[in-house]
């Protein structure tokens, strides 16, 4: 199916047209969606979440900025010019890199297939059918084309940003894009796909607070982390994994109620296709479905420390901010800047970096 579509696009776009593109790339992921038109129940998503579509664009298209050595987010609408340009001829591109089998070698038979199974078939999978229940929910027509369209505006911004580097190819792209979000899509509209990685594997999506660094004009604190903690035992005691740009295990536990506190350690990446990085480690405070306090020592983004109090954090204590939604930032940077920001019912926050 995959090489069938990749055809159409070379015989139909002989010529580089961003809108026929977009058009194909949604087309090709509404063929899976809309092939089983399952009903679906509210499993992930609920009213109390601070959550919005455009927050979430921030977080997904800037995700990989967590790596600035890597990736620079200059030139940020050009970049989506070059990106729809390699994808307007797949085909071409492939064959100009190495052909069908150098792609899988790469994306399917080497160290990357971990990554992209974990952030675009599981990440990208819990993320459009949270969003899919997030705008059937507000009485939106069409949630699951919505759904689609928000993740893939987000997914081709952090494909565009990943252009900064001559290593990123048109297998990075065509797998993430075509194979694996596609395959997301279609798995996560399953009731049963969701209860075992929402319910019994304790899968969340812990995103960062981005805002607007007022001084360079960049984006800052954005980003995707996906967790798991799955319930082993009775126990108050869990196992924690984190995937995202920083790769980290640890231990959680239950300290009162759904609250947990979590200690973890791993991997920041400085060369995500290398798999090479430095040291990390984190505190999260958390109320079993969203982060309220977290704290990240050597982390992405040349954090030395990052501090994040999120919006589950002052409404919990402060019954006033119930139905406000305020979160702030702090940090320190490898580059001995400090890092202020604060959100006050907006998707994307504003702070200076001096």
């Amino acid at each position: 199916m995959v090489i069938i579509v990749a055809t159409n696009i070379d015989a139909i776009c002989g010529t580089w047209s961003p809108v026929k593109v977009f058009q194909y790339l949604t087309i090709f992921s509404l063929f899976a969606m809309l092939a089983l038109a399952l009903p679906a129940e509210e499993l992930l998503y609920h009213k109390s979440d601070n959550f919005s579509p455009v927050r979430y664009y921030f977080n997904a298209a800037f995700d990989v900025i967590q790596n600035p050595n890597y990736f620079s987010q200059s030139d940020y609408l050009a970049k989506h010019k070059r990106l729809m340009k390699r994808l307007a001829s797949p085909l071409h591109n492939i064959k100009r890199r190495g052909g069908w089998g150098e792609l899988f070698k790469q994306e399917f038979a080497s160290g990357r297939l971990l990554p992209n199974v974990a952030l675009h078939l599981l990440g990208s999978g819990y993320d459009y059918r949270y969003i899919e229940e997030y705008y059937r929910w507000h009485k939106f027509k069409y949630p699951r084309l919505l759904s689609t369209l928000t993740l893939y505006m987000g997914h081709l911004g952090n494909e565009a940003l990943e252009l900064s580097n001559d290593q990123i190819t048109i297998f990075d792209h065509f797998a993430d894009l075509f194979v694996f979000d596609v395959l997301a899509i279609w798995l996560f509209q399953y009731d049963q796909v969701v209860e075992l990685f929402h319910h019994q594997l304790g899968m969340r999506r812990w995103a960062y607070q981005p805002f607007f660094d007022l001084q360079h004009g960049q984006i800052r604190n954005a980003g995707l982390n996906y967790i798991l903690r799955p319930s082993l035992t009775s126990s108050k005691w869990r196992p924690i994994f984190m995937t995202g740009m920083q790769t980290m295990i640890g231990t959680s536990y239950n300290y009162h109620g759904l609250k947990n506190i979590s200690l973890l350690s791993g991997v920041a990446f400085t060369d995500p296709l290398e798999r090479k990085g430095y040291m990390v480690g984190a505190l999260y405070l958390d109320n079993g479905r969203l982060p309220e306090f977290s704290i990240t020592i050597n982390g992405s983004e040349n954090y030395s420390v990052r501090c994040n109090l999120y919006p589950a954090l002052l409404a919990n204590y402060f019954p006033s901010f119930q139905e406000q939604q305020m979160s702030l930032t702090f940090g320190h940077s490898r580059q001995q800047e400090m890092v202020i920001a604060i959100n006050y019912n907006l998707p994307l926050g504003v702070g200076v970096v001096w």
